[in-house]
């Protein structure tokens, strides 16, 4: 788990997951990397995978948790993804 992101006072598991599943795809559009999203309804689990990354959401009951894998070139690019994908997940929750 790299990231985090606790529940504000409203949301829940299926909120979070179900608003999550529109934005995480324009987020990963914002760093002009084309992924595969596979999203699994029973078990609240987001996974994107594309050229050289991996980026696993699972939604949990009061928190998401985020595990992002990058390739050698993308290293350096962490903190930032791991930063866009967790305001993206707070807008929703």
């Amino acid at each position: 788990m790299d990231l985090k992101v606790p529940y504000g006072s409203e949301a829940n598991k299926t909120k979070a997951y179900e608003g999550a599943k529109k934005l995480i795809p324009e987020a990963l559009a914002k760093f002009g990397v084309k992924a595969d999203v596979n999203c699994t309804d029973p078990t609240c689990l987001i996974n994107a995978k594309g050229t050289g990354f991996e980026a696993k959401i699972h939604f949990h009951d009061q928190h998401a948790e985020v595990s992002l894998d990058l390739n050698f070139l993308l290293k350096p690019m962490k903190n930032k993804i791991l930063e866009v994908l967790e305001k993206q997940i707070k807008k929703v929750v």
